[in-house]
Order: structure tokens, then sequence, then C-alpha cells
């Protein structure tokens, strides 16, 4: 017990503090527990929701097939001769009633969905059902069907009629609600004279459809017509009645979507509806869910919830009230006596309450030992960089055994043999896209780590960031400490095997050529940079020493600019052909792709230049906006190789032959259209030529026969030709003018020529053919007469 005591006195504070966190503890818990509840409450809608939706579907799907299997069945029927002898028959043996009486019980039983089944014979004025053999009209219990059969409109009410029915039949008063189908023919006044009539009972399509769906009372089931009236119901007396004023119903009825789902107040109670609208019966299937009972004793758990997450709150605020009181109270004397030394260092101490001044206090010590670990920690890696940079490019005016080399960790007096390796991350814009510049150097930092884990002794490594895309790599070791002088390209393509592994990543190296003292590094990271610049050439992913690739580039003369090979582009752009374009491009790129690296790019860059200009007599400005065309110079000179230059040259330019292909093709079908109007308008002029409709259209005349002649198929003096001998029928046929008048009024003056061209035209001359279908119409009046008599 006094152990007890003893831990009690001694931690006092500790004791405090965890109080404290235990109220906090309270507080998180009954705002954690209200956020658990919401979410369950949120998720148990979300759920409900979704049942109203599934229940909605399968009583849509369920109705569907049982209305159109119903329907498909009789309508089978129909055609049965027993069914037509009764709408039909003048007379009937007890037989024939027995019978038919018979087929309908039947069909009756075969279907629980069918209420009655009856016939009408409205010729011989009878009624045969299921219930009874036969009846007069008259006397048959459903007086307001046999009325709507009289009705000369009668068909407009649909396939489904619903109805709601109250009649009496052997002192017996029945109430009934149906969907009737009626099988009819019309006689010639549009009146029916006789009918099959299905009754389907509408309470067992309610339960039929709804079966299985899980719905209670929370949950109805509504299926209306297209003008907002009932058909089916969960409530029977809500059948036939019209909800169209319902805002529901109309949002519903006006929505052009098969299917949705709605929020809506009915009868003030909140609602959620689900509906499926069914094109075929022209029916809306409506599940509503009153969310309030389905969801009463989530309710009722919510609220309780609240209040007691409330009372935790209010209990807990008031127990860290007085935690933090009495851990303050000693905190603020301690404070208040040891004020005076916080303030050292700090000029506004005087004006700072306790805890700013403690808080202020500790940052300006802290600041001043960061400041203190930077200045000892950063000083060395940011001295050595810059003295490495100034070593490899040029600036360092010391020599190899300087103890400031030595004591920023850059051992180069111990080496004789010095080699600049240039590696140079591939596809760099791309990377730009798809990475942050954070990632580039991460990518960068991860292939200098790459590489001094492979350069191992004799050899000695320093790896440095350069300008964007691009590592330095300083080697050193003794003379004669290599085997062969090509251990540095085997590590080489070993850094490049390692970067590819494990960053997926592509680099290109250039070597530089190995130099003997430390101020002649410059001269081999000059080589090396410019030789990394014929990845151009060379491609990605490779290996470029100064005993390789690099050197013969180097000592290549100077070359002359492709000029036959730019115009024969340049040419093959202007006429189109995409074939040879390509063939081209490939061979001005091959030509120059032993040139040296200044050339090539000055050289691809006039081509460019003269590419845009072609482009511009092409097509509009717009078009070459839109092509990419006006920025490939700047585009093709940011290109890493010459077969991305070749891929976005092409591009660009046969984007260019496509826009004016599909330009020039616009422009001629509305030349072919102004053609063809022009021979409708005035092919009664004799002076039509091709050479003025060619004019007229603003095309040379082999142009415009050749324009004309891809779209139509035919000529122009084809198309003129077949026109005015189509009018020239027309008028033979329809007028008694004479052959040589038509002739005129078709644009052919010369009366021969007409004669000789007509029968040419159709085998037969202009009095042949007048004469040949005045008798085709005298035999065809022959035969009608014969025919009537």
């Amino acid at each position: 017990m006094n152990n007890v005591k003893s831990f009690i006195m001694k931690r006092k504070l500790l004791l405090k503090m965890i109080f404290s966190y235990v109220a906090v503890g309270f507080i998180l818990i009954g705002v954690f527990a209200y956020v658990i509840i919401d979410k369950v409450s949120d998720n148990l809608t979300e759920d409900v929701n979704q049942s109203v939706i599934r229940m909605t579907e399968q009583s849509y799907n369920t109705a569907d097939i049982l209305l159109t299997s119903t329907y498909n069945y009789f309508a089978k029927n129909y055609d049965n001769q027993v069914v037509y002898n009764a709408m039909y028959g003048g007379s009937f043996t007890y037989i024939e009633m027995k019978q038919i009486n018979t087929l309908l019980s039947e069909m009756k039983e075969a279907n629980p969905l069918i209420d009655s089944i009856y016939i009408y014979n409205l010729n011989n004025d009878s009624v045969f059902s299921s219930e009874k053999p036969i009846t007069p009209i008259a006397d048959f219990y459903d007086k307001r069907l046999t009325a709507m059969l009289k009705e000369k409109d009668f068909y407009k009410k649909g396939v489904f009629i619903p109805r709601h029915e109250k009649y009496t039949e052997l002192a017996k008063s029945y109430e009934k609600n149906w969907i009737t189908i009626v099988y009819s023919q019309f006689a010639r006044n549009s009146i029916i004279d006789g009918a099959l009539v299905v009754n389907l009972n509408q309470q067992m399509l309610q339960q039929l459809a709804t079966k299985g769906s899980g719905s209670g009372s929370s949950i109805q089931s509504v299926i209306i017509n297209d003008k907002g009236t009932v058909i089916s119901h969960s409530n029977p007396s809500m059948v036939n009645k019209n909800l169209n004023e319902e805002p529901y119903i109309r949002t519903i009825l006006d929505s052009t979507a098969e299917s949705g789902q709605l929020s809506d107040t009915i009868n003030n109670q909140s609602v959620f509806v689900s509906y499926f609208k069914s094109d075929r019966l022209g029916w809306s299937f409506i599940g509503i869910a009153e969310n309030e009972s389905l969801l009463l004793k989530v309710n009722h758990l919510k609220q309780f919830i609240i209040w007691m997450t409330a009372i935790f709150v209010l209990i807990a605020a008031a127990t860290a009230l007085f935690s933090i009181r009495m851990i303050y109270m000693p905190l603020n004397t301690i404070m208040k006596r040891a004020g005076s030394s916080l303030q050292v260092g700090l000029k506004d101490g005087s004006q700072l309450n306790e805890y700013e001044l403690l808080t202020k206090s500790f940052s300006y010590l802290e600041g001043k030992v960061t400041d203190l670990q930077l200045d000892v920690s950063g000083y060395l890696p940011a001295k050595r960089k810059e003295v490495l940079r100034s070593v490899i490019q040029g600036g360092y005016t010391g020599n190899a055994g300087d103890s400031k080399l030595t004591e920023l960790g850059l051992p180069l007096h111990a080496a004789d043999c010095f080699q600049v390796c240039v590696i140079r991350l591939d596809e760099y814009d791309k990377r730009l896209q798809q990475f942050d510049l954070a990632d580039i150097s991460l990518f960068k930092y991860a292939i200098s780590n790459i590489a001094e884990e492979i350069i191992t002794s004799p050899m000695q490594r320093e790896a440095m960031d350069d300008n964007d895309d691009t590592i330095m790599l300083l080697l050193s070791w003794k003379d004669g400490e290599l085997s062969d002088t090509a251990e540095v390209e085997q590590r080489m393509a070993d850094i490049q095997s390692k970067v590819a592994q494990f960053l997926k990543l592509s680099v290109t190296i250039a070597i530089g050529p190995v130099v003997q003292t430390l101020k002649a590094i410059p001269l081999s990271w000059n080589q090396a940079y410019h030789s990394s610049r014929y990845r151009l050439i060379c491609g990605y992913g490779t290996i470029i020493a100064k005993q390789g690739e690099a050197s013969s580039i180097h000592a290549a003369a100077e070359h002359d600019y492709p000029l036959a090979l730019e115009k024969h582009i340049t040419d093959q752009m202007k006429l189109g052909d995409k074939e040879k374009f390509q063939q081209a491009v490939e061979q001005f790129f091959a030509e120059i792709r032993t040139y040296q690296y200044d050339e090539i790019m000055l050289y691809v860059y006039q081509l460019t230049v003269m590419a845009v200009r072609a482009s511009k007599g092409m097509v509009s400005e717009a078009e070459l906006l839109q092509s990419g065309m006006l920025s490939l110079p700047e585009t093709i000179q940011k290109q890493e190789t010459l077969e991305h230059m070749i891929t976005e040259f092409a591009a660009a330019c046969r984007q260019v032959m496509s826009q004016r292909d599909y330009s020039s093709s616009q422009t001629n079908v509305k030349a072919v259209s102004l053609i063809e109007e022009q021979v409708r308008s005035g092919y009664a002029d004799p002076n039509l030529s091709v050479e003025g409709l060619a004019e007229a259209v603003g095309f040379s005349t082999n142009y415009a026969r050749k324009v004309f002649k891809d779209f139509t198929g035919k000529t122009i003096s084809q198309y003129i030709a077949d026109f005015r001998f189509d009018k020239a029928k027309e008028l033979l046929l329809s007028t008694d003018l004479s052959a040589g008048k038509v002739g005129e009024l078709v644009g052919m003056t010369n009366t021969n020529y007409f004669y000789a061209s007509f029968k040419k035209h159709t085998g037969k001359s202009p009095v042949h053919y007048r004469k040949a279908y005045m008798l085709d119409a005298m035999l065809k009046d022959v035969k009608e007469d014969e025919t009537t008599l």
C-alpha cells in the first residue's frame, strides 16, 4: 500500500496526463461511434434502395413474361377453328356449344392468371363464356365491355385494357379488377362483329409479379400505362385510378430513359422510387419504398448513439478541463521562475506569454543547432561537388597532389590516368511528362549509385549529376593497372544492363579519351560530351567510344545540303503520293545519316522550314495549326534520334496531305452538283457544252471531265445526252408535238441528228417509240375491259 502511495506521489503529473488522455479518448470514441452509425445508416439506406430496384426489375421481367406469353398463347388459339366458329357461326348444335364451352374452360384452367374467357358473336347476338355455354348479349353480365365493343374506335384502347368492374350474376354481386385482352377483326364499318375476350386477374398478376421480391407493407409495387392510369397496385382500390397529377408519376412519364430512380415525398412520407419502362407493353413498373418505416430501427439506434455521444463528450470535456488546470498550474510556476533565462537571445522575450516564450526559446536554440549542423555537414558535399565540376569541365587551377582535393574526398593524386564518361538518360522529354523533376533527380541518383557499385578497384570513380539528362563520371587509375583498354567499355555495358534491369530505363553512354594529367581532364569531358550527341545517329542504349562510332563521324568531311532530295520530298507532298513521299523522306535521312552532328541538325531544320513553306500553299492557316506543322521545326529539334525525327516529320506532313485531299474532295463534290444542276436547268439550250460547264465551275475541261466521271461513273456528254433523251421521252408520251419540235425543246435543233441519236439511245425512232407506247396503252385497256366483263 505504501508503495502505491509513493508511486502516486512521485508520478502525479503522469497520472494527470493519463487522466486527460482518457477523457480525450472518450470524446474520440463518441465521435467515432457517431461516424460509424452514420456510415452504417447510409449503407443500409443504399441496400434498401438497391432492394427496391431489384424488386422493381423482377416485377417488370415477371409481368413482361406473363403478359407476353399469355398474349401469344391466345393469339395462337385465336385461329382455332372452334374459336372462329364461335365468333362467326350462324347457329350451333348442342355438341358445338359443349365443345366451345369445354375449350374455353380448358384455356382458363391452363393459366392461373386468367379470371374469365368469353367469345362474342355479335352477328348471332350471343356470348360464349368459360362459365356458361351460350348467353344472349343483352343478358350477359359484362355490360360495359359489350358497349365498348360496339364503339367504332375501340381498337385505340390498346392491347391491354385495365378495368374495374361491378356486376351481378345469379343474384350474387361481384367486384373485379381486370386486365382485358380483346382479339378481334373489324367489319367494313370498323365495328367489331366477333371477339375473343380474355380477362386477367389483376390481383393474381400483382402477386406473381412481386413473388419472392421481399416486398412488404413498406414497399409498394405499381404498374401504370402511358396515360398514368393504374394497371396494377399493391392496394387493389387504386386500380384504374389516374395518377397523372402526382409529381413523381409525371417525372416518370416524361422521362426518356428506360429505367431510373428518384426521391420524392408522398403523403408527407419520404420515399425512394425505382421504375422500369416497357416499350412493348407501353407500361411503367414502379417500386415505392417508404424510407422512414424501413429505417425506423436504424434511426432510433442513431438517435440513441447521438445522445450517448453528447453525454460522454460533455463529461469528457469537463474532465479534460479539470485535468488541464491541474497540469498547467505547476508548469506555469516553473516557466515564471525560468522566464529570464529563456529570454536569452530573443529580442521580444518580455512581450511573450509563457507558452510562446517556451516555444520560441526552444525554436531559437533548435535553429542555432540546426544551422551549426548544416554548416558542418553541408559544407563538404557542396564544396566537393563544386570542385569536382571545375576539375571535369575546366576551371580548376591546382594539381592532383593538392591537399584540398584530399580533404574533400577526391584522392586524384594517386592516379596518372583519367577518363570522363557521359551518361545520358534516353527519352528525357517523355520522362519529364511521366515524372516530376524530383523523380528525375532520384533516377539520376540511382544511376550514379549503380555506376559506383559496378566500377571497382583498381579504378576510382566519381559520379556527379549534371544538367538535364546528363551524369558525368570521372574514372582514374594508376598506369598499368588495367589489363585491357576494353575493360571500361565492358563496365559501361554492365551499367546499362543494371539500369535497364532495376530502373526499367535506357541510357546512352559516351566515353572520352584517356588523358594523363589533371588539367587535361576537360579535354576528355569535351570529347565525351560531343560524342554523346551522336546518339542521334547511333540510337538509344548504345555505347559511343572514342575508338568506335564517334571517331569516324567526327573525322568526316563537310557535306553539301541534299537539295534534290528536299525538292523530291516537297514535290511528293504537293502531289499527295504518301507512299513515294515516305520513300523520299527515308532517302533524305539515309543520306544525312553519315554527316556531322551540326550538319544534320542544320539540314533537318532547313528541310522542315521548306516543308512548312510548301504546306502553306496546300492548306489554310487554321489547318496548319491543327496539324502541328507550324511548330514542326521546333518539335524536330527536340528529337533525340533520327528515327524519331523521321516519325514526327512524316506524320505532320501526311496530315497536311490528308487535309488537302479532304478539302479538294469537298470542292469536287460541289462542282459535280453544280454541273448536274446546270444540265437540268439548261438542257434545252443548243449551245450547252462541256467547255461551258467546266468554265462555270472554274475547272479546266479535262479536269472537269475527270472529276465528273470519278464521282458519277458517266462522262459529262453522256449525262447531258441521257437527260435530254429522258425529257424527250416525256414530251413524246405526254404531248402531240412532232418529233422535230420535241428535239428542239430538248436542245437538239437538227432533226435528223435527233432522230438518229434517239434511235441509237432507245432502239426505236421517236415516232415508233410513241406508237409503241400508245399500242401498249390500248392493249392494257382492252384487257381491263375483258376482265370487267
